[in-house]
């Protein structure tokens, strides 16, 4: 089949606007010829700022400049609280710079969200608990890339690498079960194969429209978001206010409320989208609830950012990357079991026109106190909160965003089996599967299968992501975590049902689990920033700004426009290093660390070239799509 060329404006303008195309030109054809000029798009694009790049210089401007001058270094001394990835990459920075640092750690182990779970010693018998893969973007070049200035990089440099290998993010085999109906991954979301219509469930009202089941999810949502990809992408700043002008709505009320489409009107007259079909829309792409506490604003700067063709994992596991950046800094860098209870202006160093403000820092269990010069904390919002900053005078907005800002529940079960049964062709009825995730509306929602370890015929135990959960769901699973033999015995009736397989062979196979709650973690209290409406535009410039006369300073996802990305825990990082330096007034170091470990978009955004989007509204419609916090 001959398609047709076409420009990234041609599709926007065709996927979305309702304009006839000429009759020789079939829709489908249409939708494939975008679908490869997207994917080509993304690998030109792959350099290029990020539409959240561009949220952030509109939101709080540029970093200071550089200038040429530079004065004499005094000796200091960072205390950075909390020891997740941004405060370990924050460590790094400051270790290459000559500056000191101590990372003061409330848990006896370190990575914050960054947690592999080893069942055993054997290699393929772990599973990420936390983030598990990154999708081949630009935007994820600091994390996975291949610049100088990239954390596989840098590692690698110092003589710690990791290991990257493909992800797959999906199987031709993987079951979609919904509505106790199974499909493949191979099958098309075209005609209702869920029967989820009206034609199926008793007639008009009864079930989602039947024009609208009619066609894959990712069609409808792909409308919804095309709106705003086709603005930005023909006038950035026109288009990135008309975004900014809804995210005070969230995801549902916008589509129920605001957008309007004719495709499935009587003539063509335009209507909000039904319910029915929202509910559903939000069961195949997302968690329970997610369109309910989540801002339109971040649902379609999501599709914009993370819509890939190619995702990575860490081989070994992402706590690879925890492991090699201490093996870097020094295991000794950081101290463990150490709580911050206080984090209040110190008394100031040196006297007259020399003295220099401090910070005090009240670990609990400690009679002395911690003088740093500047802190950097890095804790998780939730408990931020429970630190008393109070001789601070943080702003009102800062204290309100520390407490209310939204995070997004997530709750993982991990399983480890005697065998990769998913893998034989006989045990799933000539249906292996080799990596992806399945997708259900049963508890335990998806299943993600390694993709470490494939064809592995050995007999030995092998884990497996056996429930990945977010939202509500997340919240009525973790419900049974008092009473393990009623979760297990789900568990595995919800896994046998998926892949039609005798429950009682996976008992048998079952040697060990693990159920992971973040919220019920209580040194993070949470799963991963999610902003709800309202939120991004007044709560983050907010959260950036530094504090107590530019000596105290806030990292972590959650003050990223990449928040629930361990990319946005570097990003942060490299901030706060450079608005040490700037109180400082080190221009020479602020210089040598934008040479060695390249620029943040987000931070430093002066000079950004015209927004082009790496994704059209095609990949949306044809491609996986990441609007869900499938991440950290």
């Amino acid at each position: 089949m001959s398609l047709p060329y076409l420009t990234s404006s041609e599709c926007l303008r065709h996927l979305y606007i309702p304009l006839d195309y000429p009759s020789k030109i079939s829709k489908m054809k249409l939708i494939l010829s975008c679908l490869l000029l997207a994917l080509v798009s993304i690998n030109i694009a792959a350099s290029d700022p990020s539409a959240r790049d561009y949220l952030a210089a509109s939101l709080v401007g540029s970093a200071p400049p550089v200038t040429n001058i530079s004065s004499a270094h005094r000796d200091i001394t960072v205390g950075i609280v909390g020891a997740g990835m941004a405060g370990l990459y924050a460590g790094l920075i400051f270790d290459e710079l000559g500056i000191d640092f101590e990372i003061i750690e409330a848990s006896p182990r370190i990575g914050g969200r960054v947690m592999t779970h080893y069942f055993s010693d054997n290699e393929n018998d772990y599973v990420d608990l936390g983030a598990m893969r990154f999708p081949k973007t630009g935007v994820m070049e600091r994390v996975i890339g291949q610049s100088s200035w990239s954390l596989v990089s840098k590692l690698r440099a110092l003589g710690n690498p990791v290991t990257t290998a493909p992800y797959y993010l999906s199987h031709k085999n993987n079951p979609v079960y919904f509505n106790g109906i199974r499909n493949y991954g191979d099958t098309p979301m075209i005609n209702d194969p869920l029967h989820v219509g009206d034609q199926y469930n008793g007639g008009v009202g009864s079930g989602v429209p039947d024009c609208f089941a009619a066609k894959p999810p990712t069609y409808w949502v792909g409308k919804v978001i095309g709106k705003f990809i086709y603005a930005m992408t023909m006038n950035f700043d026109q288009g990135y206010k008309m975004l900014l002008q809804q995210d005070c709505l969230s995801v549902r009320y916008y589509m129920a409320n605001v957008f309007k489409d004719g495709e499935c009107q009587p003539n063509g007259t335009l209507a909000s989208y039904p319910q029915p079909l929202i509910t559903y829309l939000e069961t195949q792409l997302v968690g329970t609830g997610w369109f309910d506490f989540n801002s339109i604003t971040e649902a379609v700067l999501n599709f914009l950012d993370f819509t890939a063709a190619e995702y990575y994992h860490i081989e070994g596991g992402t706590h690879s990357f925890v492991d090699a950046i201490l093996d870097s800094i020094g295991r000794s860098s950081v101290e463990t079991r150490k709580r911050v209870n206080r984090i209040a202006p110190g008394a100031p160093r040196g006297t007259g026109v020399n003295a220099r403000p401090t910070v005090s820092v009240q670990v609990e269990g400690e009679r002395r106190t911690r003088n740093y010069d500047h802190v950097i904390s890095t804790v998780a919002l939730g408990v931020l909160e429970r630190i008393d900053t109070g001789d601070l005078n943080l702003s009102f907005k800062k204290r309100e965003a520390i407490r209310s800002l939204t995070y997004d529940h997530s709750v993982k079960v991990a399983m480890s089996f005697r065998s990769r049964w998913w893998e034989d062709p006989i045990v799933m009825n000539g249906r292996p599967i080799y990596g992806g995730q399945s997708s259900t509306d049963l508890p335990i929602r998806q299943v993600n299968y390694p993709s470490y370890g494939i064809n592995d015929t050995r007999s030995y135990a092998n884990g497996i992501l056996v429930g990945y959960t977010w939202g509500q769901d997340g919240i009525r699973l973790s419900g049974l975590t008092n009473d393990k033999k009623q979760l297990e015995q789900l568990l595995l009736q919800n896994l046998a049902e998926l892949h039609q397989v005798d429950v009682e062979y996976l008992d048998r196979q079952l040697l060990d689990w693990k159920i992971w709650n973040w919220d019920d973690y209580q040194y993070q209290s949470g799963s991963f920033a999610g902003f709800s409406p309202c939120q991004f535009s007044l709560y983050f410039p907010e959260m950036i700004k530094s504090e107590a006369n530019g000596t105290v300073h806030f990292a972590g996802e959650a003050t990223s426009v990449h928040h629930a990305w361990i990319l946005g825990a570097l990003n942060s990082a490299y901030r706060t290093v450079d608005q040490v330096l700037v109180t400082e007034g080190w221009n020479d170091l602020r210089q040598q660390l934008r040479t060695s470990w390249g620029t943040v978009n987000e931070w430093q955004s002066e000079g950004l070239p015209p927004f082009t989007p790496a994704t059209t509204v095609a990949s949306i419609q044809g491609a996986e799509p990441v609007i869900d916090a499938k991440r950290i």
